[in-house]
């Protein structure tokens, strides 16, 4: 599993200002000009405890803010990290450390870049992507309104959810191949560094 300068894209949400109605699966036409749009899941939106008790949790990172509830409205948000394919379809070269695995998350990318690949995303499909904000992506990770109160995105086993350093033979894997958390939602915990 490489770290890179950003992993920023490892999601897309689709924001509610599009031409569909937000209840509507906006990956509905999935095909556009030969290119396979994100499949995207609705997240009903709601309250949660956003952040992290380090002293509660014992978590061995103490990067991230103080618990604090957070309100978040209805979104859709990628049922699975970018992939290799979709990133050099779009932007005609692929800088992931290993670059041969279409089915893999694209990884070692600038918020620079995926600025750009959304906008030609966006362009091609006619449709509004966008990154998920801090909140939404934590909300849509914790699993949301359906959420179990899990350790990690979709169950207390890091083993059954993520490629993480133990188990990832530092690289990459394909997509979806671990459980998905309580919204269908992949890869939320490891693969790439978010």
């Amino acid at each position: 599993m490489k770290s890179s300068l950003f992993s920023l894209i490892v999601l897309l949400l689709y924001s509610s200002m599009t031409q569909h109605t937000l209840g509507q699966n906006p990956s509905s036409d999935k095909e556009t000009q030969g290119i396979d749009l994100p499949e995207m899941v609705f997240v009903k939106g709601g309250r949660f405890l956003m952040g992290s008790n380090y002293q509660k949790n014992k978590a061995h990172i103490r990067d991230n803010a103080t618990e604090h509830l957070v309100f978040v409205s209805d979104f859709y948000i990628g049922r699975y990290e970018v992939t290799q394919k979709l990133w050099k379809t779009l932007m005609a070269n692929n800088p992931s450390s290993l670059n041969e695995f279409p089915d893999h998350p694209v990884e070692s990318v600038s918020w620079y870049e995926v600025r750009s690949f959304i906008i030609k995303l966006n362009q091609i499909s006619g449709k509004n992507y966008l990154l998920p904000t801090e909140a939404e992506w934590e909300y849509a990770a914790r699993g949301g309104d359906k959420s179990k109160g899990y350790k990690y995105s979709g169950s207390n086993s890091i083993h059954r959810v993520a490629w993480y350093f133990n188990n990832s033979k530092d690289q990459t894997w394909s997509v979806g191949k671990k459980k998905a958390n309580e919204l269908g939602i992949y890869d939320m915990t490891g693969n790439v560094l978010e």
